[in-house]
């Protein structure tokens, strides 16, 4: 089964640059645990993206980071599905993020889409956050997590 899959912006009004490539998505059955309270984290993961040694994961509830929440002692990869990935570059340069994202969600009706980038705030007091995203604030030591990790 093919299904389409948009991945990985690169930065967070207008579309940028589009690059749209066939591939097959990868899973990681880790063996490992939760660095907060160690109990089991094994599990078949969605890895969409890496960093030198470590990967970006999710099992569908949430992204995780190999050795920062999950502490792995073993981990193995595993072929998925066919998938066609989009990467798009977007710049929000002081305008409403809403409006391109809600593109994205409306181009990409049936699609997993993941951002990355950095997003500076001036005032960040006038953030409504609904949900919750998976944030890294530079000086922090650990990723902003939802309430139950």
């Amino acid at each position: 089964m093919e299904r389409d899959f948009a991945l990985r912006p690169k930065s967070a009004s207008s579309l940028g640059s589009e690059i749209t490539r066939k591939t097959t998505q990868v899973y990681a059955n880790i063996t490992g645990v939760w660095a907060s309270d160690r109990s089991s984290a094994n599990g078949k993961y969605l890895i969409i993206g890496s960093e030198g040694t470590e990967f970006s994961v999710t099992d569908g509830k949430g992204i995780y980071e190999t050795n920062q929440q999950i502490i792995v002692s073993k981990l193995s990869s595993i072929l998925g599905e066919k998938a066609t990935t989009t990467s798009k570059t977007l710049t929000f340069d002081d305008e409403n993020p809403v409006p391109a994202l809600r593109k994205l969600q409306v181009d990409y009706p049936n699609a997993a889409i993941y951002l990355s980038g950095a997003i500076g705030v001036d005032a960040p007091e006038d953030l409504e956050l609904v949900g919750w995203f998976h944030c890294r604030w530079r000086k922090a030591e650990k990723p902003i997590l939802p309430p139950h990790f």
